[in-house]
Formats: C-alpha cells, structure tokens, sequence
C-alpha cells in the first residue's frame, strides 16, 4: 500500500473549525446561552465530518488498497479512534455527578456498546447517547472504515452506480420511514434513532466525500490551480456563501416556501437538518480549499491552526466533559455564560491538546508498531515534534487547563462567600440557629424571585460529624412530597465560623405548580434523616419548613388557571 501524502494543511485547520462549532453549540446547551441559532450546527460540524473523512481517505487510498493492506487499514483506524475513545470515556466517568460504575445489568451492557464502539446499532436514544455522547460519531465511523475498502475495488464508473444506488436507497429510506411516523406530525424515537444516528443512513455522507476526492484527482480537478488567487478566494466565498443559504433554507425557512415545507414533513426535515441535507455545499467548501490557493485556505493552513486541527479529534471527544465539569463547579452560583464558555473553551482545547500528545499519538504508533510485520524501514514514519517544542506545547497546555479550573474554582468560591453572606444577613428569626443533630446548625437562608424561578439561598455551620446529604422537598398542603429539587453549592471555610456548607437552589415556576411548603432537612442511607431541634418542622421533626408559599405569591401559573 503506497498512500499519497495524507496532508492538506487547510482542511486539517478546517476541522478545528468544525470541532470548535460544536464546542460552541454545546456550550449553547449547557450554559444556556442565547444564541438560538446554533441549535443544528452541532449536527452539521459532524456531518462535515462524515463528508470530510470520505475525501481524505479517498484521496490517500484510491487506487492503491490492495487485499493484503485491508487489516493494516482497518487496524490503524481503530488505532486512532479507539485508544482516545477509551481515554475521553474514563475521563467521563470520573467528571461525571453519578456514581462511576453502572448500577445494573441495563447500564452494563450500555457500557459495553459503548466501549466496543457499536452504540448507533439501536433504536434507543438512551443508548445511543449513553455516556460520553459524543462518541455516537465514532461509532458511525467505524462502519464508514468497514466499508471504505470496498469503494477502492471500483473503477470511476463502478463507483458512479453504486453511489447512484445509495443516494436512492437512503432517499427510499428516508420517505418510507416518513410514510409510517406516527403520528405524522411527531418524529417517533425509534425512526428519529434510525434517520439521525443509524450508520446506514449517514452513509451517503462519506461516500460523497469519496465522490470529491475521485474528481479532484481527475483532469477536471487537476486544471482548477492554473487559476490565480483572487479567482480561488472567490471560490472559497461562495462555498460558505452556499452553507449559509442551505442554512437558512432548511433552518429558519423550513424549506422553500410555496414548493417543499418541512413542517409538513417532520422525517424528512428531521432528516435533512441533522446534516445531510448539507452534503452539497460541504462537498464544495472541500472541493475548494483543498487547493489551498485562495486567502481562506491558506488562513486555515498556518501552523497554529493545523495543530489544533490535528488535536480536533480530541477536543470533539473531551469539550463536554470539560464543560461538564466547569458546570458544575459553577452551579446555583449564577455565572454569567460568557465567563463559563470562555474557561470551558480554553480548557478544552487545552485538554485536546494534551491529549493528543499523550494519548492518541503515542498509543496509535505504538500499537501500529506492534501490530506491523514489517521491517522498520518499510513503516510509514509518523513525524515527531522537536522534544523541546513537545514538551513546551505539554507544559503550556497543562498550565491553560489547570489556570482555568483554577481561575473558576476561586471565582466560584468568592461568589459562593458573597452568596453566603448575603443569606446569613437575611435568614427569618424562626429558622436562624435550628440545629440538625449530627449535621449542623442553619445560620442563613435567603429567597428571591426572578421572572423564571424562585432562587434559594442556604448556609450551615458544619458539624464535625456531618455525612448526610441535603435535601429539598417541594410539598402540598398535606405535607405530601410533590418533587425534590436540585441544589448546587460548595464547601466553604470561614475563619470565624470554621466549615460551611452551602446550597444555592433554581426552582423553575412550573416545578411550584401545588407546592405549598418548601422544606429542608438532612438524609443519608446509613443514618436515615437528622432530627431537627426547633422550628416549623414536619415529617416527625426531621425536616425544617423554611418556606410557607405566601398569600400574596401570584405565579404565572397562577395566571394562566384564573384565564
């Protein structure tokens, strides 16, 4: 097997662009930000993804697999993909607020699809974004690697039908699957599961980006560098000039109007803004940034953006559990998300980086090296960074990630002191000093009513023996537990007052619907609930009511029921 060099700086720059947009649109979701309008880039960066994957490995192996190179091909795409997928999964587990191991036979054998890369062979959402969901991607790569050997047995024309037959068959697919939703106006899970995360069904993707690396090694291909740079760069403009118009005609537009509406066809549209209805106009931004002749392409071709490219891989697979982990060391706290996307973003690059370095590159060469038969000299060589260059990039990436949780946990903490204060200074007399045995004493306890939610404050002065866990109870008139609410907080340190605890508590106002009473109180399995010694209290004495709903209290919906 005697690949053609795998190199095209300015699409490896391109999938940091991608990788970053669905950073973005992730963080979107996660710290709530309002940008409305990335709610499908997610979908469409990894659809790029599908299509950009299908040229380059087009373009490296056309023409020169042959039946004996099959193993080592597929052996140095596991190699690439799996060792990272591991390493991000761990990580997962150990950011994550459950507990790590499964709790039953069901999430085990989640775990095990997920390890083995085979998650998208469902029907079931839970499944299929189980764990570190992103990883979804990956296991419909692995059936693109499985089938990408076939497409080099086939001429130019051979490959022509069969990628006919497949735009056909997924079209086929597709309308079928829209025929049979029920009810028509709802996309059911199992047929959202099978037209968004089936590897069939995202097939037509790859073999597109396939289909552009055939006629970029054609005369056709061949004749476009004659053209100057002016003539590229317009090229260029118009590629994204056409993203953006697919954009607005699937997105906001929901079709075109008075032809195709969308809304009419939920499969379908659901279909199309998952990402393949942009195939056309991201087989043409490749087709034209390969040549890296226009001032785009060469932008995307400088070394910082290349690296970071090359570690994109990694940050598709680390940004939300970076994400996730800045989350929740910021919760109830009341961040601002300019502040939270940006130290997310600068640590998850700066653990991509890391990662990429330590994890993907050593361990793909070294299982390739294991693996391989081969003589030294017949190995493809993988080039290697300077030492000193690698090891300042690792020193400097380590210092942005661990700056940056640094720099949130004490912005975090200083927060979580003015929070706490500010709750000391306005607990009710009836509350302040209730003593839960075992746990701590109540000294502060604040309310504040948004346009969205009921935002509570709680403070405790720690006992030496404190090892329950805090509880919210949302109750009815009856004393009944409607709900429970999630806090988040922190453990503080006061020089005066010694250990802290802290809740800080978002109740949404369609969670209050029949809540008479909010109640607190302390629980854990070994020690069952700690009795509280005074106060308005309930559930024989170990839950603390530190909030009547006032008479005066009007809800929107409240509104809604008097309407």
């Amino acid at each position: 097997m005697n690949p053609r060099p795998d190199s095209i700086p300015a699409l490896t720059g391109l999938r940091f662009v991608a990788a970053f947009a669905v950073c973005i649109e992730h963080g979107r979701e996660i710290f709530h930000l309002p940008i409305p309008g990335f709610s499908i880039v997610g979908g469409l960066a990894v659809a790029f993804f599908f299509v950009l994957s299908g040229f380059i490995l087009g373009y490296v192996y056309r023409g020169r697999m042959q039946r004996k190179d099959v193993g080592r091909f597929w052996l140095s795409r596991w190699a690439r993909i799996w060792p990272l997928h591991i390493a991000t999964l761990i990580l997962y587990a150990l950011a994550h607020r459950n507990p790590v191991l499964p709790a039953d036979a069901a999430e085990w054998g989640m775990l095990a699809t997920n390890v083995a890369l085979v998650q998208t062979w469902t029907t079931s959402l839970d499944q299929v974004l189980s764990f570190n969901g992103v990883s979804w991607s990956i296991s419909v790569e692995l059936f693109f690697y499985a089938m990408f050997p076939l497409s080099t047995l086939l001429s130019n024309r051979g490959f022509a039908v069969c990628y006919g037959l497949l735009l056909v068959a997924t079209g086929a697919a597709v309308g079928a699957a829209s025929h049979w939703n029920d009810p028509p106006m709802n996309v059911t899970e199992p047929l959202l599961v099978f037209v968004k995360f089936g590897p069939p069904m995202r097939l037509l993707e790859f073999a597109t980006g396939v289909a552009v690396a055939r006629v970029f090694a054609t005369d056709f291909g061949s004749r476009l560098p004659a053209h100057g740079t002016a003539v590229h760069t317009s090229f260029e403009v118009l590629a994204l000039a056409a993203i953006a118009l697919w954009w607005y005609l699937l997105g906001p537009a929901n079709g075109i109007y008075a032809a195709i509406d969308l809304n009419d066809h939920p499969v379908i549209g659901y279909y199309l803004k998952a990402g393949p209805g942009f195939v056309p106009p991201f087989a043409l931004l490749i087709f034209t940034m390969s040549w890296s002749r226009g001032l785009l392409s060469r932008l995307l071709a400088t070394r910082p953006l290349v690296f970071l490219g090359e570690a994109s891989f990694a940050l598709y697979l680390v940004h939300r559990t970076v994400m996730m982990a800045i989350d929740r060391t910021a919760e109830g706290l009341g961040f601002d998300w300019p502040l939270l996307l940006a130290l997310s973003l600068a640590g998850s690059i700066a653990a991509s980086a890391l990662l990429f370095l330590l994890v993907e590159t050593p361990c793909r060469r070294w299982i390739l090296t294991l693996a391989t038969r081969r003589p030294a000299s017949a190995t493809k060589k993988v080039p290697r960074a300077h030492p000193l260059l690698r090891w300042s990039g690792i020193g400097l990436a380590t210092a942005v990630l661990l700056s940056s949780f640094a720099t949130m946990g004490k912005v975090a903490e200083a927060r979580a002191f003015e929070r706490a204060r500010g709750a000391a200074a306005a607990i009710d007399g009836s509350l302040g000093g209730a003593v839960f045995a075992d746990e701590g004493t109540l000294i502060g306890m604040s309310s504040n009513l948004t346009t969205e939610s009921l935002e509570l404050d709680f403070v405790w002065q720690k006992a030496p023996t404190a090892s329950r866990n805090l509880f919210i109870h949302l109750c009815n008139d009856r004393g009944d537990v409607l709900r429970q609410a999630n806090a988040g907080g922190r453990d503080l340190h006061d020089e005066d007052l010694g250990s802290l605890g802290t809740a800080f508590v978002s109740i949404p106002f369609a969670d209050l619907d029949q809540v008479a009473s909010i109640g607190i109180g302390f629980y854990s399995a070994a020690k069952q609930s700690a009795h509280v010694d005074r106060g308005p209290r309930s559930m024989a004495d170990h839950r603390l009511d530190v909030m009547i709903r006032p008479p005066g209290l009007v809800l929107p919906m409240d509104i809604e029921k008097a309407r």
